[in-house]
Parts: structure tokens; C-alpha cells; sequence
């Protein structure tokens, strides 16, 4: 049982940087209406893209690779009475036509996955002038190489770019401009974001994962991990664009 097999059996809707704070953060700065197709890969339990759906009326698809995490986003989708499209499938081969989507957003995605195979196929699945969102872990000034090992065995991170590393992906799929909404340093208390004060939250697990071993095991190694190393590690909100001409 790795992290994200936690997250899921768990139910956790907003385990990426910053939570719920950090997609409200980017919600101020796009213009969403009802005419806006909305692409949330990596939507994990759906919880961004239910609250976006529910209160700006888009057409909503959410996708990601983990069946468990689809299904309790589509009981999410049931409770609240919003009209989320959910589909098993990965950021790497997204299965969709190109120029389809107006928005595409990854909260907590591009460190798991090949990035630069993943940033191409947003780009391509993006209408000219869409946009781009993305809120992402990196690394603050140098870190080692026991440290990105570290990263990968708690976390199955594959890389965790600097703030110049994130641009220069971005750029080199296509993306211009880029925009820092913001960003900040990771803190201890941030291993564990349970948050359920924020509007739209449902329980989707049963309280019984709480109870199992393994579970617990990860949540522990996740505690400890971000305790001795959260004064290397950030994270940044970006806003990319893709151009009207390639």
C-alpha cells in the first residue's frame, strides 16, 4: 500500500499542496461560467472538480489512475447532486481529442507522473488561449540526491523541480506565458490535510482505514518525512496559457 492508495482508501478530497486554500487561490485568478469545459486530471477523489461544478455551472471531466479514487468521486458526484464526468485513465495518454478543453488543471500530479509526456498531452487537449493550472511540490535550493530518494520511496515522487525546473517544463511543452500565482514553503503540519471546514466536503470513507496498520504506517512515514525535510520543500501555484498561433 503506497500514499495514493491511502488517499483513496481513506477519501481524502484535498491532499494536494496547500488544499482547498490553494485551489480557492487559483479560482480568483481564471474566469470559469457555464459554457467552460473543465479537464481535472489526477482529480483524485473529485472534490475540486465537484465544488467547480457545482458552484460555476462548468462542464466538468475529471480523470485519474487509480479506479478506487474514480469510484469514490463518482459516489462524491452522487451526494452533492453535481454533473461531473469521471473516467479511469492516464495523465500520460489522456483520451480525449485535441483542443477540447477551455481549463485543465493538475493539483499534486506532475511529480508522480512522466511530466514532460504529461505537459504535452495537456497542451494538447487545450483550446487556443485555454489555460493551464497547476499547483505543485518543489524543491527549495539544492537538494541531495539521498533527499529525491527519500522523496520517491515515501511519496513515489519521480523528480521534484525547483521553481526554474516547473517554468522550463511548461515552456518547453508549449506553454506562454507562465504566471507564480503563488507561493510558499511547505510546513510540518501540512502532512496531513483534513480540513473539512471548506464548503462541499462530504465523508467518503467509513472511519475502518483508520484502524489498519498499513495506513497508519504511511500517514507515520508521511509525518516524519515532511518533519525532518519540509525546509527543502515548497510549493508554487502556476497559471499557463496556450497561445492563440503555435
Amino acid at each position: 500500500m503506497d500514499y495514493h492508495d491511502v488517499l483513496a482508501e481513506l477519501g481524502v478530497g484535498s491532499a494536494h499542496p496547500g488544499g482547498m486554500q490553494s485551489t480557492f487561490t487559483w479560482l480568483n485568478a481564471i474566469d470559469l461560467t457555464k459554457d467552460t469545459k473543465v479537464l481535472d486530471v489526477g482529480c483524485g477523489t473529485g472534490r475540486t472538480a465537484c465544488h467547480i461544478q457545482k458552484n460555476f455551472g462548468c462542464q466538468v471531466t475529471g480523470i485519474d489512475i487509480r479506479p478506487k479514487m474514480i469510484q469514490k468521486a463518482r459516489i462524491r458526484d452522487v451526494k452533492l447532486g453535481t454533473k461531473v464526468k469521471f473516467l479511469v485513465g492516464s495523465a500520460e495518454k489522456l483520451p480525449f481529442q485535441s483542443e477540447e478543453f477551455d481549463v485543465v488543471i493538475t493539483e499534486s500530479v506532475n511529480v508522480f507522473v512522466q511530466a514532460d509526456r504529461a505537459m504535452k498531452e495537456y497542451f494538447r487537449v487545450l483550446k487556443p488561449q485555454g489555460s493551464y493550472i497547476d499547483v505543485e511540490m518543489m524543491a527549495i535550493g539544492p537538494v541531495s540526491a539521498e533527499w529525491k530518494d527519500s522523496a520517491r520511496k515515501v511519496y513515489g515522487a519521480r523528480q521534484v523541480p525547483d521553481l526554474t525546473g516547473w517554468k522550463k517544463l511548461y515552456s518547453a511543452a508549449g506553454f506562454r506565458p507562465i504566471k507564480i500565482i503563488s507561493s510558499r514553503a511547505v510546513q510540518p503540519e501540512d502532512a496531513w490535510n483534513s480540513d473539512n471546514s471548506f464548503p462541499d466536503e462530504v465523508e467518503l470513507s467509513d472511519g475502518s482505514a483508520y484502524s489498519n496498520p498499513k495506513v497508519l504506517q504511511v500517514l507515520q512515514q508521511n509525518s516524519f518525512w515532511l518533519e525532518q525535510n519540509h525546509r527543502s520543500l515548497g510549493y508554487a501555484v502556476f497559471l499557463c496559457f496556450k497561445p492563440s498561433q503555435l
